[in-house]
C-alpha cells in the first residue's frame, strides 16, 4: 500500500488488521513499524535494521502462536525467523486462510539511515530482510510506504502490479467529511471547501486536523482570513 503522507495508509492497515483479528482470532496478524518517535523509543534508529526486525518478528510470532522454536526461545537469527514464518504458513494452510505480516513505514528506512548516529551506514536494514526472506503459502507480506527509490528491488521481486496506491479526498469527499464532523455551515460551502482542498491537497489527515481546528475555533467566520498561514501540502515528510 503506497501513498503520500497523511493519505491514510496506516489508518487503512490498522482498520483492516483489526477486522482480520476479529474475524480470525486464533490466527492474529503480525505487525512491525519501521519507525517510531524518539520519545517512544530511545533506540528508534535500530528499528530500521535487519537484526532489530528479526528480533521483533521472532518475539511477535512466538507470543502469538504456540510454535516450538527450532533453535531456542526468542533466538534472534534469520534461520529461526524463516522457520517461524514457514510454521505460520503451515497454520494458515491448515486453516485455509492467508495470515498477514505487515511492515509499515518502509519509506523511513533510508531517511533514518542517512542521518543515523547509532548504526553503521553499511548495516543491513528491514529492506534487506524483505528481499531475502522466503514467503510460504499461507502467509502474505503487506507493506505500508510512500513512493521512492527504496521500492526498486521490492518491485523487481514482487512486481509493479502488487503495489496499490491510495489517494486523498476528492473535493466532494472533503465536503462530506466536513459535514460529518458538524463543522460550521459556512465552511462547507463551495468556496471554503475549494480552499480547504487546495491547502490540504485532499489528504485525509490534514483535512481532519484543519476541520477540527475550525470547529474548535468558532470565532473564525471566514477561512480566507486565516488562509495565509495554512501552507499548501504537496506531499513528503514534515
Amino acid at each position: 500500500i503506497k501513498g503520500k503522507p497523511g493519505c491514510g495508509k496506516t489508518w487503512l492497515l490498522t482498520k483492516w488488521l483489526n477486522d482480520f483479528k476479529n474475524k480470525f482470532p486464533k490466527t492474529p496478524p503480525i505487525w512491525y513499524y519501521s519507525s517510531i518517535s524518539v520519545t517512544e523509543d530511545d533506540d528508534f534508529e535500530k528499528r530500521i535494521t535487519k537484526q532489530q526486525i528479526i528480533k521483533n518478528l521472532v518475539a511477535s510470532i512466538q507470543t502469538s502462536y504456540a510454535i516450538k522454536p527450532k533453535e531456542y526461545p526468542y533466538a534472534a537469527t534469520f534461520n529461526e525467523l524463516q522457520f517461524l514464518i514457514n510454521s505460520v504458513g503451515e497454520i494458515g494452510r491448515n486453516e485455509n486462510i492467508i495470515i498477514p505480516i505487515v511492515i509499515d513505514g518502509l519509506d523511513h528506512v533510508n531517511r533514518i539511515r542517512e542521518r543515523a548516529v547509532t548504526i553503521s551506514q553499511d548495516e543491513d536494514t528491514v529492506l534487506d530482510l524483505i528481499n531475502e526472506i522466503s514467503i510460504p503459502q499461507g502467509v502474505c507480506f503487506i507493506f505500508g510506504t510512500q513512493e521512492g527509490s527504496h521500492l526498486t528491488k521490492l518491485k523487481e521481486r514482487f512486481g509493479e502490479g502488487k503495489f496499490y496506491e491510495i489517494y486523498g479526498f476528492t473535493k466532494n469527499e472533503t465536503k462530506v467529511f466536513l459535514e460529518k464532523i458538524e463543522i460550521k455551515k459556512e465552511f462547507t460551502e463551495e468556496e471554503s471547501v475549494e480552499l480547504i482542498q487546495e491547502k490540504t491537497n485532499g489528504l485525509p489527515l490534514l483535512v481532519n486536523y484543519l476541520g477540527k481546528f475550525l470547529k474548535k475555533n468558532e470565532r473564525i467566520e471566514d477561512i480566507k482570513k486565516i488562509a495565509h498561514w495554512i501552507a499548501p501540502r504537496k506531499g513528503g515528510d514534515g
